[in-house]
């Protein structure tokens, strides 16, 4: 594993702001973020659990079912006729 130093503070700070920034850009007002999270923690879960990571592999399949869940109370809220999002 190559040594950073200095700059891995710089590029973990580029990972964490674009990572934040491109989840805020595809959520919008609507919030259509909550399949790409879905595939982004089904991947990471995949990776975890390839690489012998088991407690990393639950965090990301508790993070899909609590998605699951938010869409299935938010599929709820629309079927009642009422989603949150105001009409201008």
């Amino acid at each position: 594993m190559p040594q950073l130093g200095l700059f891995y503070i710089l590029l973990a700070y580029f990972v964490i702001v674009g990572t934040g920034n491109a989840v805020n850009l595809t959520d919008g007002l609507d919030g259509l973020a909550i399949m790409p999270t879905v595939f982004v923690a089904g991947g990471f879960a995949l990776v975890a659990w390839a690489t012998g990571q088991h407690e990393l592999c639950q965090l990301f399949t508790h993070t899909v079912s609590a998605t699951r869940r938010g869409t299935g109370y938010c599929l709820y809220r629309d079927s009642r006729g009422r989603t949150g999002l105001p009409v201008v």
